[in-house]
């Protein structure tokens, strides 16, 4: 540079002895701790973080910031650079004998591992560095986390407890549609929650709602995007939310417990093991069972399909007239909330 320049900068620094000092090399260079992790993650993956709501970003630091903090409890802050295959192993032991203990599933433990992994990873690339070469192939036993595992409800079950008149009563009017908008669509509880107007589309020739990435939230995985048609109870539920559900956007897990809550002990689970999850599989079942396509199910529940997919998949009239038939009804002596189910 011109010597000006230079000589401008130089003088700069010497009116900062931190400076000068690192500039001459004088300086040892950082060594990052275990608890400097979510930091230098957060740094260099600021592009990484854009789009989440603030319950996403809330929950997906609040696991991250978990891991680091059993990581600590039993390693101890070490200096990332010195952490070797057999620490991590350490930590891996001390994972089985914690699952054993307390009774929890190998889904904690890989999370863990994985979160540690993903942020290590982040920081290597931006840093040139290989942090996260210790913390490969951690992972032990089933893959699945709870809401996974969860049983189906029988179709009788939800035709003659759950759609029963006042099953639902003790929850408030949006939870209780939340779970009828569940029945007929498959759609996970978050998204259900986090409909927003432009998503719901009631006037269109098929009536549908759309799970989508808006600005202000993402979605699970990219093949979570999808169209589904409104038929019988969710239909009904929908037309009585057209604006979706404010008092749980964002707010998944307070549904989530209310409705789990209210459903136990009105005894509308089968099992200490079904969940509201549980409704989830149900619709997959039974789509399934008509006979449904492997593409068909796949758009529908928003899960990857095992081959390059051309074009939309099935067109929406072929799926709301695949859901008419297979959607939840009554006995010819039933009763049910509405008359049309």
């Amino acid at each position: 540079m011109p010597y000006a320049d230079l000589h401008e900068r130089l003088s700069i620094a010497r009116e900062h002895p931190a400076v000068e000092a690192a500039i001459l090399g004088l300086v040892d260079e950082p060594s990052p701790r275990l608890s400097n992790i979510w930091a230098l993650y957060e740094r260099h993956n600021a592009g990484g973080l854009t789009g989440m709501s603030r319950d996403q970003l809330r929950k997906h630091r609040t696991s991250r910031e978990r891991a680091i903090r059993y990581a600590i409890e039993e390693l101890g802050d070490m200096e990332l650079a010195i952490i070797r295959r057999k620490d991590v192993l350490r930590l891996r032991d001390w994972w089985t004998t914690k699952i054993a203990k307390e009774g929890l599933t190998a889904y904690s433990a890989n999370r863990c591992f994985s979160d540690i992994m993903g942020m290590l990873s982040v920081t290597d690339n931006a840093l040139h560095s290989d942090f996260h070469l210790p913390w490969e192939k951690t992972h032990q036993g089933n893959e699945r986390d709870q809401a996974e595992q969860a049983p189906p409800f029988p179709i009788s079950w939800i035709r003659q407890k759950i759609l029963a008149p006042g099953a639902l009563d003790a929850m408030n009017e949006d939870a209780r549609y939340i779970v009828y908008a569940m029945v007929e669509t498959g759609l996970r509880l978050g998204e259900v929650c986090n409909l927003r107007p432009q998503d719901i589309r009631l006037e269109d020739d098929v009536p549908h709602v759309e799970v989508a990435d808006r600005d202000d939230r993402r979605q699970k995985t990219e093949y979570s995007i999808r169209r589904i048609p409104l038929v019988g109870v969710s239909l009904w539920a929908m037309n009585r939310r057209p604006q979706g559900f404010k008092r749980y956007q964002d707010k998944a897990d307070h549904a989530s417990a209310l409705i789990n809550k209210v459903m136990r002990g009105a005894s509308l689970m089968p099992s200490a093991d079904h969940t509201i999850y549980s409704m989830r599989h149900s619709f997959q079942d039974r789509i399934e069972n008509v006979g449904c396509s492997d593409r068909m199910q796949a758009d529908l529940m928003g899960h990857e399909f095992g081959r390059p997919t051309y074009g939309d998949g099935a067109d929406m009239m072929r799926r709301k007239k695949l859901l008419e038939v297979n959607h939840v009804r009554l006995a010819p002596s039933g009763r049910c909330i509405i008359s049309a189910v």
